[in-house]
C-alpha cells in the first residue's frame, strides 16, 4: 500500500482519477476501510499522525537491516576460524 500511496503522489499529484479504474478498484476500496486517508475529494489526503507512524515503522525497518547487514559485514572481515 506504501508503495502504491507513493507511486501515486510521485506521478499523478495526489489525485484520486487513477483510482477510478478498474484496475485499481480494490486499492481504492482497501483505502476506502483506512481513517487515516480521505478520498472524498480529487486528492488523496493522508493524516499526519499516520505519516509520522509510518515514518517510524520505516525507520526502524531500516535501522534492522542496517543492523543485520553490519553483522554479516562483520563476519565477513573477521572470520571465526574453528579448529
Amino acid at each position: 500500500m506504501l508503495t502504491f500511496l507513493r507511486n501515486n503522489f510521485v506521478h499523478d499529484n495526489g489525485s484520486t482519477s487513477e483510482l477510478k479504474t478498474d484496475k485499481n478498484k480494490e486499492k481504492k476500496a482497501m483505502l476506502d476501510k483506512q481513517p487515516w486517508v480521505n478520498l472524498s475529494g480529487s486528492e488523496i489526503l493522508i493524516e499526519a499522525d499516520y505519516i509520522r507512524s509510518a515514518f517510524k515503522v520505516i525507520k526502524s525497518l531500516i535501522q534492522f537491516v542496517e543492523a543485520r547487514l553490519g553483522e554479516i559485514a562483520d563476519k565477513a572481515i573477521h572470520p571465526k576460524i574453528v579448529s
